[in-house]
C-alpha cells in the first residue's frame, strides 16, 4: 500500500514538473504513505541539513521512502559539512555559543561578569539625566545577536537514536505536518530562486493561510517550522535577519511552554508514536522546561521592545518572560539586563513617540524583595547591584523629564508602586535616590492620566 501511494504521488509529481516546476526538486516533495514529504517538515532543499552524517540521513529517510527515492534526496543534500556538526547545532545561538558554567547561576554570573569586561559604560554611575540617556544609548549599541548568554538555545534537532537525552520535542524541527507541501511548493521554488525577505514573507502569509491546526501540538509544529525558515533563510543569505513574521512564532513556541507546562501529553493531542519516542509520559515537564525560555529570548532578540508581538499588556511587561527567567534558571543577571534593553528600546518605537514613558520592570521588582534573590557570588552581586541601580536611574530620570515636559502619564499608581520598590532596593544596598525619587513621584501624582 505504501509503495503504491508513492508511485502515485511520484506519477503527480512528474505531471506538475512538466508545468513550470523544478524537476530537481521533485523527490524533496514526494509524499509518503502518510501523505507527508520532505517539505513538509524542513525548507525547500534541506539547507539546514548539511551537517548531518550520512548514516543519520540515511536512517531517516528509511522511514519515508524507499532507498531509491532516498538516494535522490540525498543529492539534493550538497554540501555537506563534518557529520558531528548537526548533532550539536544551536541555531541563532547568540554569540555563537554558551557561556561556560556548569548550573543556571554559574552561567548568570558569567553573563554579569561579561557586562563588565565588554560594557563597562553600563556600570558608570548615573548622576543625571544625560547620564541616563548615556546609559540608554549604550544598551541600545549592545548588538543581541552577538551577545554571548547563559542560556542554552535548542538545538536543531533531537533524536532518540543518540541517547536517552535526545528524546526530546526541545528542538527547531516540527513533529507533526500542519500543510500540504503541494500547496506551498510555488512560493517555495520562488522562494528559493529568490531568497529575499519579501519572498519569505510570501512563503509565510500562504502558509498561514493553508495550515490546519487542530490541536495545540499542532500549534507548537507550526510555530516551529516558521521559525525554522528565519533559520534557513539567514543560512540561504549569509546574514542576519531583521524579519520578525506575524505573531512573532519564536515567542509562541516559548508561549506553548508556559501555557501547558502542566497538561499531559494526551490534552494537548500528541500522537502517540510521538510521546513514545521522546519518553513524554516521564519527562513532558522537563521538555517544556527546555523548550519555554529560550524560545522567549529569541522572540525578544526578534522584537527587544516587545511592542511588536502582541497587544497584551502582560507580554509588553515581559511578565512571563521574567517568571521564566527566574523560575527556569534563575537567571536574574540576564533578567535586568532584558528589562534594561526593553524599555530602552520602547522609548525609540515609533509607535510609542506620543505615548507617556512608562516604567515597566514586572516581576522582577513586585517578585520577592529583590534584595534576598540578588547574586550570591560577591563580585557578581557588585556588577548585578551597580547594573540595577543604574537600570532604576536611568528608568526615573526619563520618567521625570518625560511628565515635566507633558504632565501625562500611564498607570500612575503600579508605576508608584514600582518606584517604591526601587527606593527600598536602592537603599538596602547603600544606593539612594530621594531627591529622584520623591521629585518623580510628586510629578506623576498630579499628572493627567491617558
Amino acid at each position: 500500500m505504501v509503495l503504491t501511494s508513492w508511485l502515485v504521488a511520484l506519477v503527480a509529481l512528474v505531471a506538475a514538473g512538466s508545468q513550470g516546476r523544478n524537476s530537481s526538486l521533485d523527490a524533496w516533495f514526494l509524499k509518503d504513505g502518510k501523505g507527508q514529504s520532505c517539505a513538509s517538515c524542513h525548507s525547500v532543499d534541506g539547507i539546514e541539513l548539511r551537517g548531518f552524517s550520512e548514516a543519520d540521513l540515511s536512517r531517516r529517510m528509511a522511514r519515508h521512502h524507499p532507498n531509491e527515492v532516498a538516494a535522490k534526496i540525498r543529492g539534493i543534500l550538497l554540501g555537506k559539512v563534518p557529520a558531528e556538526s548537526g548533532l550539536e547545532t544551536r541555531p541563532l545561538q547568540p554569540g555563537g555559543a554558551v557561556l561556560a558554567g556548569a548550573t543556571a547561576v554559574d552561567r548568570d554570573n558569567a553573563f554579569l561578569a561579561q557586562i563588565k569586561s565588554k560594557f563597562p559604560e553600563l556600570l558608570k554611575p548615573i548622576q543625571d539625566l544625560p547620564g541616563a540617556l548615556a546609559f540608554q544609548k549604550a544598551v541600545l549599541s549592545i548588538d543581541l545577536r552577538q551577545l554571548s548568554i547563559g542560556i542554552p538555545l535548542n538545538r536543531l534537532s533531537e533524536d532518540g537514536f543518540h541517547g536517552e537525552s535526545h528524546r526530546s520535542i526541545a528542538n527547531w524541527f516540527p513533529d507533526v505536518v500542519t500543510f500540504d507541501s503541494d500547496q506551498l511548493r510555488v512560493e517555495l521554488e520562488k522562494y528559493r530562486a529568490d531568497p529575499s525577505d519579501f519572498n519569505l514573507a510570501d512563503v509565510d502569509n500562504k502558509l498561514l493561510a493553508i495550515a490546519t491546526v487542530n490541536s495545540p501540538f499542532a500549534e507548537l509544529s507550526l510555530a516551529k517550522y516558521r521559525c525554522l525558515m528565519v533559520y534557513q533563510h539567514e543560512l540561504r543569505t549569509g546574514r542576519a535577519s531583521n524579519v520578525l513574521l506575524k505573531g512573532n512564532p519564536f515567542w509562541l513556541v516559548g508561549e506553548f511552554g508556559r501555557t501547558y507546562p502542566d497538561a499531559d501529553p494526551v490534552t494537548i493531542r500528541v500522537p502517540e508514536e510521538i510521546a513514545a519516542a521522546k519518553a513524554m509520559p516521564q519527562t513532558y515537564k522537563d521538555q517544556l522546561r527546555e523548550l519555554r525560555l529560550p524560545w522567549f529570548w529569541l522572540g525578544w532578540i526578534f522584537d527587544p521592545s516587545l511592542t511588536k508581538t502582541s497587544l497584551s499588556k502582560e507580554t509588553v511587561r515581559g511578565d512571563y518572560f521574567c517568571r521564566s527567567l527566574e523560575g527556569d534558571g534563575p537567571y536574574i543577571g540576564h533578567e535586568i539586563f532584558m528589562l534594561s534593553r526593553k524599555l530602552a528600546e520602547q522609548t525609540r518605537n515609533p509607535l510609542y513617540a506620543k505615548i507617556p514613558f512608562e516604567i515597566q520592570y514586572s516581576f522582577f521588582l513586585t517578585n520577592i524583595p529583590l534584595v534576598e534573590r540578588e547574586p550570591k557570588d560577591a563580585a557578581a552581586k557588585a556588577i548585578f547591584r551597580q547594573l540595577t541601580a543604574n537600570s532604576f536611574r536611568m528608568s526615573l530620570f526619563l520618567l521625570r523629564d518625560d511628565l515635566t515636559r507633558t504632565n501625562r502619564a500611564l498607570h500612575a499608581v503600579p508605576q508608584a508602586n514600582q518606584i517604591q520598590y526601587m527606593r527600598k532596593y536602592l537603599e538596602a544596598i547603600g544606593s539612594p535616590e530621594p531627591g529622584l525619587i520623591d521629585s518623580t513621584l510628586k510629578l506623576l501624582k498630579s499628572a493627567k492620566i491617558n
